[in-house]
């Protein structure tokens, strides 16, 4: 299996892809990445953050995504190609090398994962029209990834169900500390700094409005992600608040550290589209780091997957300051409070287990695929697929 990762980021994506190849189906995975000529991959790298099982296969010096579309040979090495942002050039290109130079007798597996389904969907759709015959050969098998079942909907309707879309949950183990408890209550706001994404400003009023009920109950916040460090947002100037927005990102490991040590995490989504055709971040984020979200039922009806008593939950026509207020006097003490946020934590840890079962699945039907297929002009024979190797072999 070939991971195909072009961008600096989305290692929170495509870290699952290679968890569940390499660990739990034992598959020879290649990875192709973008990467960068500053010193800072390896402080940044995921690998850092999970290193008790992802430092075996990531210890070796990875390949330039140019080398995998340079090299017929070394696409047609591989049975499963996994593009992780997509280019419809790269996508284009691909196709052809397979079609053309790949030979009828071999079978392939090409997975696209859908990021910004809108826009994906759209390129994907004006190159089948441009290109049909790449998108019907039978030896190949096309697939698209969904990173959330209302994405799959959206696409399975926007495609009027052209293309065969799987559900898959950008999840995998960190390795994560103790989790350290301490009398305040902080809560998190993580990703990429954009009042598209999140509602920053919303947040701000509510912290301004009730700020000394806030000290009072030792309810904080940190802000934390990438993006220009506004100085003058009043969430930045709030002693509420730990701001740590920058245009280098955190590392990774400790990103992940200082959010699982938080209480909780809001969403606040700045966009609709994230109850119709994107999955939030703070989403995985939460499953990742065993951090429950602030939940409303409306979040819990689109991401269906995600257990009620996993979440702290905000009620309909309250705001999530006004939610945390109402959580944290609903618990008679900090050790009441801490007690259940241990429980959220395991239905989380659960919840992570079952999808990386589910993500497994996945993989494991398109293996017997291959293994099934055959060339209808040279052979009526099954062509066998060999996809099991050891779980350290990088090839």
């Amino acid at each position: 299996m070939a991971i195909i990762n072009s961008v600096y980021y989305h290692d929170e994506v495509w870290y699952s892809y290679l968890y569940v190849a390499a660990v739990k189906c034992r598959w020879r995975v290649s990875l192709f990445t973008a990467i960068p000529n500053d010193k800072m991959r390896l402080y940044n790298n995921m690998v850092n953050a999970t290193r008790s099982w992802s430092l075996s296969f990531v210890q070796h010096k990875e390949h330039h995504a140019a080398e995998l579309l340079s090299s017929s040979a070394n696409i047609c090495l591989h049975q499963i190609l996994m593009i992780s942002t997509l280019f419809t050039d790269y996508l284009e290109h691909l196709l052809n090398r397979l079609v053309h130079d790949c030979g009828n007798n071999t079978a392939h597996v090409v997975l696209i994962q859908l990021n910004t389904a809108v826009e994906d969907l759209f390129k994907l759709d004006l190159l089948s029209n441009k290109y049909p015959s790449l998108f019907s050969m039978p030896n190949i098998k096309l697939r698209l990834l969904a990173l959330a079942p209302h994405v799959h909907d959206y696409a399975r309707w926007f495609t009027k169900r052209r293309f065969s879309i799987d559900v898959w949950y950008p999840v995998f183990p960190l390795d994560l500390p103790l989790t350290t408890e301490s009398k305040s209550l902080k809560f998190t706001i993580q990703g990429k700094f954009s009042g598209k994404r999140r509602n920053y400003d919303s947040l701000a009023s509510q912290i301004q409005r009730k700020y000394k009920v806030l000290q009072q109950r030792n309810i904080t916040f940190l802000v934390i992600g990438t993006g220009n460090d506004n100085l003058q947002h009043p969430l930045r100037q709030s002693s509420a608040v730990r701001w740590l927005i920058q245009k280098k990102p955190t590392p990774a490991a400790s990103y992940y550290k200082l959010i699982h040590r938080t209480a909780g995490i809001l969403p606040l989504f700045g966009s609709n589209d994230y109850y119709i055709n994107k999955i939030s971040s703070s989403i995985s984020c939460s499953i990742l780091t065993t951090t429950p979200l602030l939940s409303t039922a409306r979040i819990l009806n689109t991401y269906r997957y995600i257990p009620t008593k996993a979440v702290w939950l905000q009620r309909e026509n309250e705001s999530e300051v006004d939610a945390l207020l109402r959580i944290s006097s609903e618990h008679s003490s900090t050790m009441k409070f801490q007690h259940a946020l241990r429980e959220k934590r395991k239905i989380l840890k659960k919840l992570a287990s079952d999808m990386y079962t589910k993500n497994e699945r996945v993989l494991r039907n398109l293996e017997k695929w291959l293994n099934n297929a055959y060339d209808n002009k040279m052979t009526s024979r099954t062509v066998k697929i060999n996809l099991l190797s050891t779980a350290r072999n990088l090839r």
